[in-house]
């Protein structure tokens, strides 16, 4: 058994490393030369954030559960599942309550290590699991344990951890922390001279079942900002606990608990921790205690937050209307946090902790079900009441694509991560590796441009392949699994309303089924909209129309290779042949691929074509154009002549007059002399020239 251990450098190099658990335990009973770990427990103790000293102070993270490697991408996947879940013991101030929980753990015999945390105040156990086969209790064998893909060891391990929770829970004296886990949970790197080991662990046989639904997660898996608050209140609640510990000692027992909490609830509020993370971290602390009572719990704590919370106070001496206002206001921000989408045009909302849940939107189901908590909360409010509020200027805006974005600033690691993706689409074209590069910048400079832009992303990238070569696997893996709601690959361009709105909303469209779009489409609206910077709709049930930035780039795909019909060359798009299957083996490294994006457009990379590019992709489109039945009877009797001794300078009119004598108007389509005449001038090696009265071609007409 081998755990993970994973750093990101300060030059954003991903290392990965692998040692065995015996060598793991010896590693941890002694810090680094230079006492990062200590240091590292000294600054928590000292300071409130600790997430710019780990930017500065890059350490491991350690995975117990599986053993990973990298793929091409650098991405890290599972190579071995571990049989491991870990339990985390957080909270323990003092170092009694520290060897008493390593103890407890001993008592078990599931029990395969047990030793201090990244931090000095928390125990982390390592339990041994196995899956019991169709519910026998026999043991997997290690082929069977390799078998297991990455999602069924995840539902392992979830399954595992709240079973072993149940169980070490009636032994341990201090809770354990609620947290769904997963093979990648991790932590950072311990410090323990005197870890517990037992190699002989038995492991805890774990039955299938359904997964079950955990609608919070804990805050090594929050994203950087809530992990970071997380830790800071929980910092300030172990200053309260102290100081509320101190205060009631000598409290008669039966009142202690109920004075204890009153006294906590007080020194958070007084320190400024907002009401509902006081509440959150009160019961994280207590929920496992016998003489716990969450109801009895929430009240203390809205009764003292009510009383010395100076912004309420002042409300209570506002008017009727305006006090009545203030306390749903205060209601809803107490309970929530709530964001306006302003890409998806609607407000969303989560519960107002650390603990995160995913933001949901305020549709009308849950409009109500707000309003129901507002209600039993004691304030007397109706749903417009509650839909006034969440659908006013007053919610503060939220784009996510500017923040997936803007975590990604100054990540990138110096690989060309964008021309390695455009590789994995094996085509004979030498320029399809720095097309990509240049549409895939305009893409992302699209998604943050605003409505006064000049231009749009003007190009589309078409994928030429007989049927299951994988186009469009690839399209749709080009946008992160953060940002995949954006994209779309069932869009009809008959309905040119919904094409507008949908490139105010969406950040990829997939024009599936190219060749279904017809020639009138293709020169006309589609040639329109692929250059627009902004979009002018109205939005469903609207009462006037609106000005909103195109976000959405355009890629194509076909099974034909005649599908342009611009006679003019088809500049707009990238039409490349593959010459085999796309490789979608292994999922992009999204991180790199953006943060290598956001660093090209922040020096100023064109993510435009230059003239001499536009006439190289003109040049290579022709191969690609839809051939008219007037171009295929004219190479029936005309081929283009290299000089004027081999052919004849001809009129477009005489070449139609002849052609129509020969196989009749009623075939020859286009049907007028002005529309052949812009299709000669799409032949590949026939000479023009201008003369006073039309334009000639240099012909040789064919012999029979």
């Amino acid at each position: 058994m081998k755990v993970s251990l994973v750093l990101r450098n300060k030059k954003n190099a991903l290392k990965l490393s692998s040692k065995t658990l015996d060598a793991f335990i010896e590693r941890i009973q002694h810090d680094t030369k230079d006492g990062a770990v200590a240091r590292r427990r000294q600054h928590i103790s000292q300071a409130d954030s600790i997430d710019s000293y780990d930017s500065l102070n890059p350490s491991h993270l350690i995975y117990p559960s599986v053993e990973l490697e990298k793929d091409d991408n650098d991405n890290l996947r599972m190579r071995r599942f571990n049989g491991v879940v870990a339990l985390t013991i957080d909270g323990l101030l003092r170092p009694a309550d520290i060897k008493a929980v390593k103890q407890a753990a001993q008592i078990l015999h599931n029990t395969l290590a047990a030793f201090t945390g990244p931090t000095g105040r928390e125990v982390i156990i390592l339990v041994r699991i196995e899956r019991m086969k169709d519910s026998a209790p026999e043991e997997l064998k290690d082929s069977e344990v390799d078998e297991l893909t990455e999602e069924e060891a995840d539902m392992l391990c979830q399954q595992g951890h709240q079973l072993a929770s149940a169980i070490y829970q009636g032994i341990l004296p201090k809770p354990i922390r609620q947290e769904p886990a997963t093979t990648r949970s991790c932590f950072r790197m311990p410090l323990d001279a005197e870890p517990y080991y037992f190699p002989k662990a038995v492991a805890l046989k774990v039955t299938p079942q359904q997964a079950i639904t955990q609608e919070a997660v804990p805050h090594d898996n929050l994203p950087a900002a809530d992990g970071d608050l997380y830790s800071h209140y929980e910092q300030m609640y172990r200053r309260a606990a102290d100081i509320a510990y101190d205060k009631t000692m000598d409290t008669d027992e039966e009142q202690r608990q109920r004075a204890y909490i009153t006294a906590l609830a007080y020194e958070l509020c007084k320190m400024g921790v907002p009401e509902e993370e006081a509440a959150l971290h009160i019961r994280h602390h207590h929920q496992f205690r016998q003489d716990y009572n969450q109801l009895e719990m929430r009240t203390i704590v809205e009764a003292v937050y009510a009383e010395n919370d100076k912004g309420k106070h002042r409300a209570d001496a506002a008017d009727d209307t305006s006090r009545e206002t203030k306390r749903l206001v205060d209601f809803l921000t107490t309970r929530w946090q709530f964001r306006y989408n302003t890409i998806m045009g609607y407000t969303e909302y989560r519960p107002n902790n650390t603990f995160y849940v995913e933001w949901q939107p305020v549709d009308e189901r849950n409009l109500r079900g707000l309003t129901m908590e507002v209600r039993l909360g004691g304030i007397d409010a109706r749903d417009n009441d509650v839909r006034r509020y969440v659908q006013s200027n007053m919610i503060r805006s939220y784009d996510p694509i500017g923040d997936y974005l803007w975590n990604l600033y100054d990540k990138w690691d110096g690989k060309d991560h964008i021309r390695q993706l455009a590789r994995t689409v094996p085509t004979d074209n030498p320029h399809w590796e720095d097309w990509f590069y240049t549409w895939f910048l305009g893409m992302v400079h699209q998604w943050q441009v605003s409505n006064h832009a000049k231009y749009g992303n003007q190009t589309v990238p078409l994928l030429i392949s007989t049927q299951g070569w994988n186009k469009t696997t690839f399209c749709e893996q080009l946008l992160p699994p953060e940002l995949r709601w954006g994209y779309t690959g069932n869009q009809l361009m008959e309905d040119k309303n919904v094409v507008l709105q949908q490139m105010a909303k969406m950040l990829l469209i997939n024009l599936d089924e190219f060749n279904l779009i017809t020639p009138a489409m293709q020169q006309g609206f589609l040639k329109n909209i692929i250059t627009l910077s902004s979009i002018k709709v109205k939005r469903p049930y609207g009462r006037h129309v609106e000005d909103f930035p195109r976000r959405a780039s355009f890629i194509a795909a076909t099974n034909l290779t005649d599908v342009l019909a611009d006679p003019t060359g088809s500049r707009r798009f990238l039409a490349v042949q593959l010459t085999g299957p796309i490789d979608v083996s292994t999922p992009p490294n999204y991180e790199q691929l953006y943060a290598q994006a956001m660093q090209a457009l922040g020096q100023h990379e064109p993510y435009f074509f230059g003239p001499e590019e536009t006439q190289q992709i003109m040049e290579s489109n022709r191969r690609f154009g839809m051939k008219t039945a007037a171009e295929q009877f004219f190479l029936d009797y005309f081929e283009p002549a290299a000089n004027a001794e081999e052919g004849t300078w001809t009129s477009a009119s005489a070449i139609f007059e002849f052609l129509k004598d020969k196989v009749g108007v009623s075939l020859l389509k286009p049907a007028n002399v002005a529309a052949f005449g812009r299709r000669l001038t799409n032949i590949p090696g026939l000479k023009k020239r201008e003369t006073g009265r039309n334009s000639e071609y240099l012909v040789r007409q064919k012999k029979s």
